[in-house]
């Protein structure tokens, strides 16, 4: 057990490294989709794929989702449940982009369901505001005030970072303004301002 635990160890960094090379210094999905044929052992190959995915979801949903779904197939086969909960909230994102947001709100609630399990909070509450944006797409404001909300909780409760928490006020304030409650819009504007002047760090994505 614990020679498979440094075999995946080792292949992980080996992989990280290469992808900072490859997304820095050579830049988009192609560089990963190359640097993807080269490579054979499936630990490498999911956080490739992810990746893959990942840089492919606005260009090329539809694409992206089908690489999401590949790490998905190798995750499962070998039970690791990281890698298949990233799969699940990647397939979410593609799904989203593609404008199916119903099948996009079931992949992020099994992300969410797949994090909890492994007792993941910070990724959980990053699937959660993940689900939120799905149901402001569809215009249900209430689920999606719900959901950042609760991202905002989790947030403080764990400790994220303070640009992801005042990314989360400000994904509240959003929804507020959508159902036209501009005092609230306007407060929760200025806790992410607030945040964001004390930490000096701008937002990051969601």
């Amino acid at each position: 057990m614990a020679k498979l635990v440094n075999m995946r160890l080792k292949s992980t960094l080996t992989i990280t490294a290469l992808l900072f090379v490859f997304t820095c210094h050579a830049g988009g999905p192609d560089s990963l989709l190359a640097l993807l044929k080269t490579v054979s052992d499936d630990t490498a190959r999911v956080v490739l794929l992810q990746n893959i995915s990942y840089a492919l979801r606005k260009e090329n949903p539809a694409q992206a989702k089908n690489y999401a779904e590949q790490a998905l197939g190798i995750a499962s086969r070998h039970g690791w449940k990281m890698e298949v909960a990233s799969a699940w909230s990647k397939i979410g994102m593609t799904l989203s982009n593609m404008g199916n947001f119903q099948a996009a709100a079931q992949a992020q609630q099994e992300a969410i369901r797949k994090y909890g399990e492994i007792g993941d909070s910070l990724r959980m509450s990053r699937c959660i505001q993940a689900l939120g944006f799905v149901y402001r797409q569809q215009g249900n404001y209430a689920e999606a005030l719900n959901c950042h909300l609760e991202t905002a909780r989790l947030f403080q409760k764990f400790n994220a970072k303070p640009a992801e928490l005042a990314r989360s006020y400000a994904n509240i304030g959003s929804v507020f303004f959508s159902i036209k409650d501009f005092d609230n819009t306007i407060a929760y504007y200025k806790k992410c301002l607030d945040i964001q002047m004390k930490s000096g760090t701008p937002e990051d994505r969601a």
